[in-house]
Parts: C-alpha cells; sequence; structure tokens
C-alpha cells in the first residue's frame, strides 16, 4: 500500500511539476513523510492487534 501511495504521490508532483517547478529534492521530502507515516500506521497497528491477542488469550485462559 505504501508503494502504491508513494507511486501516485509522485505521479501527482510529476503533473503539478508542468505548473510550477518542483525540485527533486521536495520530492524526495514528500517521499520521507509518506514512509514515516505508513510506518507509524504499521507500528500502531502491531501495537492494536497484539493487544486484541492478548486481551483474547486472557479471556480463553479464564475461562
Amino acid at each position: 500500500a505504501c508503494n502504491e501511495f508513494t507511486t501516485h504521490v509522485m505521479n501527482l508532483l510529476r503533473e503539478q511539476s508542468r505548473t510550477r517547478p518542483i525540485s527533486p529534492k521536495e520530492i524526495e521530502r514528500m517521499v520521507n513523510i509518506i514512509h514515516r507515516k505508513f510506518s507509524s500506521i504499521q507500528m500502531q497497528l502491531k501495537q492494536s492487534t497484539c493487544e486484541a491477542v492478548m486481551i483474547l488469550r486472557s479471556r480463553f485462559l479464564d475461562a
């Protein structure tokens, strides 16, 4: 999903570059921001999945 979104954003930036100049540094910055945000989301997802598994485990072990 991250790569698809990154590709989409890069295509949008390429389209915009026809209207205004966009430096490679700016594109690189956007890609880094996207990767950081996706990493953060991935970490949160892993954490909530782990918490849910632990809750289910404790319920079944207590039963």
